[in-house]
């Protein structure tokens, strides 16, 4: 790719630094950019899929999207449809598979039905099963369906028949129609003794299942193991990483604390554009490697921040000290921050916004001093030259070269000579060389 090529190329002589971060910002601002593209194109593709949809006599699996889906007619194949209002008064040779804030099944449907809608309405004949999942789910007494029945609804209601099975989870549930077998059912109050007479089989009630509430010295020793495997667990990890990499973690918290706005603004920009960078990669054909790779990145980003935040709380109280006693003090003072109730959450999303944001600052200028090639200490990439030698008593290791009209240089390697009788330079009797001193 060109954006690519244009970071990892060399910069040239004349090229300012001012170029270069601009050319290392553009793979940042082509994300924005198409994450901005993305959240424009859903209401788009929202606003294009609005329009009424009436599909009548089909010889294939019909896929439609609309406000108001009509299915009239006979559709050879299945119904796969999603919308505000699903309406179905055709016959259907196969199965329906509608997803709407109601969904109406009037005619014949001769596989089965599936939907999850706020209301649903079964008043035609489906020949096969019907999975039914809404608010408020209703088998009409017109309706019949041939095998099982399985619904979920917040009020459902039966008054249609059911050939073989029916099974309900409700809150309310109504039973007028009949079931040809059995019927197992779990609702907040049970159904009266007189129904067994509309249902061919057996009939199974599950209570609710309630759960008493902890005590409030249950609450607090779970507050306590909770806090205690925090403290023990955030400390272990803190200092784990800091003997592996202890330069790190110095210098990362030196960023957070001497660019702590920056971090925090750094660490936004990142939180926000790591999901949409993760959905953005995953949506391309070869992505998804890549998603994962970036989403277990992300996690590790999140884990090394409590770190980072840990080794700044240290350095902020002890400011003298090194860096595993100030993580020692920094660990358990954020463990206990993040265990408070309910403020544990803003804890954490701060630690989340410094830590990671620090760590995008180190990163950002580790790459901006290898790319201007800076040295690093006690290693030096271009060694010292020496000036022209203008004393009376060259070192012992240079040679005498003579020069015309500058005067005498010593050249570096060369073994030692007498200047020539005449020179007026006195070779030194013994001259201590630099290994010498």
């Amino acid at each position: 790719m060109t954006s690519d090529k244009a970071t990892t190329a060399p910069a040239s002589n004349g090229e300012s630094v001012a170029s270069r971060s601009r050319r290392r910002g553009r793979p940042w601002l082509l994300a924005l950019a198409l994450g901005l593209l993305f959240a424009i194109g859903l209401p788009v593709a929202a606003v294009a899929a609005s329009s009424d949809q009436v599909v009548s006599d089909a010889d294939s699996t019909v896929y439609t999207a609309g406000e108001t889906i009509t299915v009239k007619g006979t559709i050879n194949g299945d119904v796969f449809a999603a919308g505000q209002r699903v309406v179905v008064t055709g016959k259907v040779e196969g199965d329906v598979i509608a997803a709407a804030q109601e969904v109406v099944i009037e005619g014949t449907v001769t596989g089965s039905v599936r939907a999850a809608a706020q209301s649903i309405v079964i008043s035609g004949d489906v020949e096969r099963s019907v999975t039914l999942a809404g608010e408020t789910v209703h088998i009409s007494d017109t309706a019949t369906v041939g095998q099982d029945a399985t619904l979920a609804g917040s009020t459902v209601t039966i008054d249609g028949t059911l050939r073989r099975d029916a099974m309900v989870g409700a809150g309310d549930l109504t039973l007028g129609g009949t079931i040809g077998r059995d019927l197992v059912y779990a609702a907040d109050h049970e159904l009266s003794s007189n129904v067994q007479q509309n249902v061919g089989g057996d009939i199974s009630y599950h209570a609710p299942q309630t759960t008493a509430e902890p005590s409030a010295g249950e609450q607090f020793s779970a507050w306590l193991l909770g806090l205690l495997y925090g403290l023990l667990a955030l400390t272990a990890a803190a200092a784990l990483v800091t003997f592996l990499a202890p330069r790190w973690v110095r210098s990362t918290a030196a960023v957070g604390v001497s660019r702590f706005g920056w971090s925090v603004l750094a660490g936004l920009i990142v939180l926000a554009a790591t999901p949409i960078a993760i959905v953005l990669v995953a949506l391309t054909y070869i992505g998804l490697p890549i998603a994962a790779g970036l989403l277990l990145l992300a996690i590790l980003l999140g884990l090394l921040a409590h770190v980072v935040v840990a080794a700044l709380i240290g350095r902020l109280i002890l400011r003298r000290a090194n860096t595993y006693v100030q993580i020692l003090v920094g660990a358990p003072l954020l463990a206990l921050a993040l265990s408070v109730p309910v403020a544990g959450i803003v804890f954490w999303l701060a630690t989340q916004l410094i830590g990671v944001g620090a760590i995008a600052l180190w990163f950002w200028q580790w790459r901006r001093n290898r790319a201007h090639g800076a040295p690093e200490r006690g290693n030096p990439s271009v060694p010292p030259t020496l000036p022209p030698y203008a004393g009376a008593q060259p070192p012992a290791q240079y040679s005498f070269q003579p020069v015309n009209s500058a005067g005498p240089v010593y050249v570096p390697g060369a073994p030692p000579t007498v200047p020539p009788a005449g020179s007026g330079v006195v070779p030194p009797a013994s001259t201590p060389g630099p290994e010498q001193r």
